[in-house]
């Protein structure tokens, strides 16, 4: 019997509609790069269809395998708990059917290239540039770690005054906090850099605090989220073709 194998992507999810269908387009359209008759886009929360829904599509047309690639930065609370839980599920409800998951992106070289790219995109760098990443932030304290790491690869191949990570959840400094530091220290220019995927609710909390302490005296200047662009595209193909069978690359 033919051994078919399915990619099933697997998203954050948000509440924000204009979220969920960029999220659609980047991914639809990275999706046309590979050879997969199988392909499926899930989210975790607040949209559909759910993992547990996309998994039973994947099987009614005739996937006896299934690669989860979790479209998520860092290791945080959904990859250690909410994707696990998910893979074993799908093992016990559909137990003829092979399941393996991949990691999170990390801190590869390719993301440090989209992040910078994304501020290159809104302003010229150069010393005086102070950049805060603003990352979305977990319970789990291990995130710092990554964080630190993208950031000391920025600072090497960036020549600016500062990069500082603040959070929007879970962890501190906080983004109003950062950003409120930021201006009283006498940052007159500063690039705010989201660390997310894609638009969403998180986005919009951004660009409202922003707007409330924008002013004739500073320049706050906000990036897009990074997006499947050519980097990320790249590292994500990679993801797939190592999470897939051995038959499934030939």
């Amino acid at each position: 019997m033919e051994k078919i194998q399915a990619i099933l992507y697997i998203a954050h999810g948000s509440r924000w509609k204009a979220g969920i269908e960029e999220a659609k387009s980047h991914v639809h359209h990275f999706m046309a790069k590979l050879p997969f008759s199988i392909q499926k886009l899930a989210f975790i929360d607040f949209a559909k269809p759910s993992v547990e829904e996309a998994v039973e599509a994947c099987v009614k047309e005739g996937a006896s395998r299934i690669a989860f690639i979790p479209l998520l930065l860092l290791e945080a609370g959904h990859a250690k708990k909410d994707v696990p839980v998910m893979l074993a599920q799908t093992q016990r409800k559909y137990p003829g059917v092979y399941v393996t998951a991949s990691k999170p992106f990390g801190v590869e070289e390719s993301i440090v290239d989209s992040v910078i790219a994304r501020i290159k995109e809104r302003t010229a760098i150069d010393k005086k540039t102070r950049i805060l990443l603003v990352a979305r932030g977990s319970s789990d304290a291990s995130i710092r770690k990554p964080l630190d790491q993208l950031v000391g690869r920025m600072q090497r191949k960036l020549d600016v005054t500062r990069i500082r990570v603040c959070y929007l959840v879970g962890q501190e400094p906080s983004f109003v906090e950062a950003l409120d530091e930021e201006l009283d220290n006498d940052a007159p220019s500063l690039v705010i850099v989201p660390y997310l995927l894609f638009d969403g609710l998180l986005l919009r909390y951004i660009l409202e605090e922003v707007e409330r302490k924008i002013s004739p005296y500073n320049n706050l200047i906000v990036c897009r989220p990074l997006g499947i662009d050519e980097n990320l595209s790249a590292l994500l193909k990679e993801k797939v073709w190592a999470s897939v069978v051995e038959e499934a690359r030939r």
